[in-house]
């Protein structure tokens, strides 16, 4: 029989997202975590089953540290402009927590429920939107803050404050606009020019 371990799932997740924020996610081995709890690799073993368990732990703590990152957006206008801002500075501070959250093939949209259902609900109420319109703006708008936050993460563009928050505001500004006209991008498939449709 196991000997009841002396560190809690808290204690040993505390750790193993320290191990992540300073070596990234390939650095998280029992091993690891153990010599950040002072300790052998042993107790993790009695709370978990295997580092699958325990990685999957791990990436849901980080995606709670993120939702805590960005909880208070919606106390700002525009809310989703100052979640865009938070999402890149977050890759930027959090580097290795970015990258096991956001390229993971273990993202999932429902991990961020919470905070863009509260975006969503913010859009129907700022900018009289229904909830299908306000859905639309959400998944367009969380796309390309993604993306953005991803390339200046990786170093493949170089942007100030200023300029993340200029494409923030032509992107959104631009997609509230088209949603608003009713007007539907079906059918626009590309096409070789001269070719008749």
């Amino acid at each position: 029989m196991a000997r009841p371990s002396t560190y809690t799932k808290e204690a040993v997740l505390k750790a193993a997202i320290e191990v992540v924020r300073r070596d990234g996610e390939e650095a998280l081995t029992a091993r690891n975590i153990g010599k950040a709890l002072g300790s052998s690799s042993r107790p993790l073993f009695t709370l978990y089953d295997n580092m699958d368990s325990v990685r999957a732990d791990v990436r849901k703590e980080a995606v709670k540290l993120y939702s805590e990152y960005v909880s208070d957006c919606l106390d700002y206008v525009p809310a989703f402009k100052e979640y865009g801002l938070r999402l890149v500075h977050f890759g930027i501070r959090e580097y290795n927590l970015f990258r096991m959250i956001f390229f993971s093939p273990d993202l999932k949209l429902e991990d961020f429920g919470a905070p863009l259902k509260a975006c969503r609900d913010a859009f129907v109420t700022d900018y009289e939107l229904t909830v299908g319109q306000a859905d639309k703006l959400v998944n367009i708008s969380w796309t390309f803050v993604t993306g953005l936050a991803a390339l200046v993460h990786t170093g493949a563009i170089h942007l100030t404050d200023e300029q993340i928050s200029d494409n923030l505001s032509v992107q959104f500004v631009g997609a509230l606009m088209f949603i608003k006209s009713g007007r539907d991008v079906h059918g626009l498939t590309p096409h070789k020019r001269g070719d008749d449709d």
